[in-house]
């Protein structure tokens, strides 16, 4: 079974790869190149994408925003400052960029955390849809169809060097598809760009 985290499904890479999907002798295999894309894409893009609650201490910094971790924002439960409640109608949310804005005043600057947020943030992605179905599947198609190109990737280049682009010895010719930053395919970061966080 595929964590949460998981940013895509073993039938969808059973469909890419051309696997019948009655043949599941490969499925754990499958799933474990998910996960590892999955992990890979979490690590590129410096940030998590699959939805859930999370309680976050920040460091105000004097300013009248302050930046979630896990976008988009889909709602904020409570609001602390130096463990006294902030009213909600007190702050301004953006949730496609995970800010939290103070309408009146700022975030006092601090040394070490003094806000916490409990809120709800993130992406249903394909995992958790097929888990729940009560869910329906948010995540950009974009982001998915990074995770099966690296998946995809790693699974039909198993065996070979990582990294090496091509050997060529009188007539012995050897081909390995490239590996860009962090192990991710051009194709895949080029999808990816959009979604990397650099703050």
């Amino acid at each position: 079974m595929l964590s949460p985290d998981a940013l895509t499904t073993v039938p969808v890479l059973k469909a890419e790869l051309s696997i019948p999907a009655e043949d599941t002798s490969r499925d754990e295999l499958l799933a474990r190149a998910i996960e590892a894309a999955s992990d890979a894409i979490r690590r590129y893009c410096r940030r998590d994408f699959a939805r859930r609650t999370v309680t976050e201490q920040l460091v105000g910094h004097g300013t009248a925003s302050l930046m979630l971790s896990l976008t988009p924002i889909v709602t904020v439960d409570s609001i602390e400052l130096y463990g006294e409640p902030v009213p909600l109608e007190d702050v301004a949310i953006n949730a496609k960029a995970g800010l939290i804005t103070r309408r009146y005043g700022v975030w006092p600057e601090a040394a070490a955390p003094n806000v916490v947020v409990t809120y709800t943030g993130g992406y249903v992605t394909p995992a958790q849809a097929a888990a729940d179905s009560g869910l329906t599947r948010d995540l950009p198609h974009d982001i998915e169809a990074a995770c099966l190109i690296i998946a995809a990737n790693r699974i039909q280049s198993m065996g070979q060097p990582v990294d090496a682009q091509i050997l060529q010895v009188e007539q012995i010719r050897v081909h390995w598809s490239e590996g860009g930053r962090q192990g991710i395919p051009q194709q895949a970061a080029m999808l990816l760009e959009p979604y990397v966080r650099w703050a």
